[in-house]
């Protein structure tokens, strides 16, 4: 089975802020379990997304492709 995890991000987030404490300890904690499943053999990637704001944004019009 493979599952994708997203962390919403918010304003600060976004902008680059630091993150609050509780968001680095929740951070932590992710970063240890991730290390606990690459350590089992099962973690095939961790590899991290950049914000949206460096992103496009792209539209499809299933219609048009007709």
């Amino acid at each position: 089975m493979r599952v994708m995890v997203f962390v919403k991000a918010t304003e600060d987030s976004e902008k680059g802020m630091d993150p609050t404490p509780e968001m680095t300890e929740m951070f932590e904690a992710m970063g240890k379990f991730n290390e606990e499943l690459v350590n089992a053999g099962v973690m095939l990637g961790g590899d991290g997304l950049k914000p949206s704001s460096a992103g496009k944004r792209i539209a499809f019009d299933a219609r048009a492709a007709e």
